[in-house]
């Protein structure tokens, strides 16, 4: 229900690897542009009419290994709360394949699942593959498309209603295409007239202290495989 608590929750947990993230974006910033710079220099010298065509193959090869360097120190985007499938396909372009909705807030999932757009189907493709590395290759009008494997997650804190967004998406005439499927779906009881305004809860410290040692070898390792336990 409103005013439970959701929104604090959701920021203990994600604003610890928020701000690890946006770090690491920082601290590939530089190398970015300069390997942005040099694949201007390589395609300057590519069109360079006066380049031996000899030398162009080596070119085409130096600035094939550049574009992988630059999706190396590309940011990335973490805990998206408000996407369209068509925005978030881009997205996981961009980062390998990657990608998570994190929100305390309904539209988490009813942007992504076409609640808010009547009768038009949604692409669930997407979400759907992210679920268990499957395969995309898509093709688009207007946009690229996007082909490799896909790897994302959707967590939602927020009303009882989202409940409802997640059973519906992908249904139309009795079947189901697996959204629901997908999702483990808690309801709590409504603890509003049971807590105590005048006491402050904390987080154990060494719950915290376990917590943020998680994240950071997360984070920090190069493959990373976590197991439910």
């Amino acid at each position: 229900p409103p005013s439970s608590g959701k929104s604090p929750t959701n920021d203990k947990f994600t604003d610890l690897i928020s701000i690890k993230i946006h770090e690491r974006n920082q601290k590939n910033a530089p190398y970015l542009m300069t390997a942005k710079q040099e694949m201007l220099e390589l395609e300057a010298r590519m069109a360079n009419k006066k380049t031996p065509a000899g030398e162009k193959f080596a070119i085409a090869k130096e600035i094939q290994d550049q574009q992988d360097k630059i999706a190396l120190y590309e940011p990335y985007t973490f805990a998206i709360t408000d996407t369209t499938p068509e925005a978030l396909e881009q997205c996981a372009s961009r980062q390998g394949g990657m990608f998570s909705i994190i929100s305390d807030e309904m539209e988490g999932v009813s942007v992504l699942f076409g609640s808010n757009y009547g009768d038009k189907a949604p692409n669930l493709g997407v979400v759907l593959k992210g679920f268990d590395g499957g395969y995309q290759n898509s093709l688009r009008v207007g946009r690229p498309g996007y082909c490799g494997r896909l790897f994302g997650g959707v967590a939602v804190l927020a009303q009882e209603s989202t409940v409802g967004s997640i059973l519906n998406a992908g249904r139309s005439g009795g079947g189901s295409r697996g959204v629901c499927e997908r999702f483990l779906i808690i309801h709590e009881p409504n603890m509003l007239h049971l807590r105590d305004p005048r006491k402050n809860m904390e987080i154990p410290h060494a719950m915290r202290s376990n917590y943020m040692a998680m994240v950071d070898a997360v984070l920090d390792a190069p493959e990373t495989t976590l197991k439910m336990s």
